[in-house]
């Protein structure tokens, strides 16, 4: 389950599975950030099961499903359509640029696409076989994608591509296991990637080396995100922790306890104080003050 907020922070959308057991199906659950006593939440039902997702600044949402990649409004009419790919892949990771015109997703056995989100047509096709991709980011000048890729027990590596030439920029490869996550700071100065590894590397994009190395997790990382001012990153793993850093002086600020479910996002509100996050049973935690909501 991937928990997301609107840029505008104000729909809270959780994307999970359900009917697990029978016939699995997607949903998308979507609250409003600060709702009337009336107001309830609504559900998109999609048939596909979703493997990743992602939502835009003009509120698309991007669901990687086991053979498909679908493109859906959150707010409009709430349809989703079925981008082109070539042949079926488990798609791993979705993400859009930062003005939501283009949308890159990441599959397992190395295939990696960039469309155009208004014409749904193909722009790139940037196949890799037998590589092993897990998550990518757009920098916020969407000029640099950064993909991870990697197989279980395998050392990890990150691929800086150049969105406009499809060019290797450079490669980052201080990791020793296989990496999970990746986000980019506000300011695109860092590129943060977390792993199995149970470390957290800081990264130079321009010159590709590590400024810091995060340590304090004692499970695999699969989650992390920067606040909206960037002074903030917030981690997690299967430690069941949930570590606030600030990034002035890369020192852990808080260690919060979280769930006995598995977090598999984190997302901080561009409009609140608050850090959600979303979990292994189909549900949305939020902390405001270090204080479970």
């Amino acid at each position: 389950p991937d928990a997301h907020i609107t840029q505008d922070g104000k729909y809270l959308v959780l994307v999970g599975v359900r009917n697990q057991k029978t016939k699995p199906t997607g949903i998308l659950t979507v609250w409003k950030s600060n709702p009337a006593k009336e107001d309830r939440p609504f559900a998109i039902g999609v048939e596909a099961v979703p493997t990743c997702s992602a939502i835009s600044s003009k509120n698309q949402v991007a669901l990687g499903c086991t053979n498909v990649v679908m493109l859906g409004d959150l707010i409009g009419n709430r349809t989703f359509l079925t981008l082109p790919t070539s042949v079926n892949h488990v798609w791993r990771a979705v993400a859009f640029t930062s003005d939501g015109s283009k949308l890159a997703a990441a599959a397992q056995d190395g295939a990696l696409v960039i469309w155009d989100c208004n014409t749904g047509k193909v722009l790139k096709n940037l196949q890799r076989n037998e590589v092993h991709f897990n998550a990518l980011a757009f920098s916020p000048d969407d000029k640099t994608l950064a993909v991870a890729r990697g197989r279980q027990g395998q050392r990890g590596t990150i691929t800086l591509w150049d969105v406009d030439t499809g060019e290797v920029r450079r490669t980052l490869d201080q990791h020793t296991k296989e990496v999970h996550v990746l986000q980019f700071s506000p300011d695109g100065k860092y590129l943060a990637s977390g792993g199995a590894d149970q470390r957290v590397i800081l990264w130079n994009p321009q010159t590709g080396k590590a400024e810091q190395i995060l340590r304090g997790h004692t499970g695999t990382i699969l989650a992390l995100t920067f606040s909206p001012k960037g002074d903030r990153l917030a981690t997690s793993g299967t430690d069941q922790r949930i570590r606030i850093w600030s990034t002035r002086h890369w020192m852990q600020m808080v260690a919060l306890h979280g769930p006995r479910e598995l977090i598999w996002s984190l997302v901080y509100s561009p409009s609140r104080p608050v850090l959600v996050a979303g979990c292994g049973d189909n549900k949305a935690r939020i902390w405001n003050g270090g204080v479970e909501k």
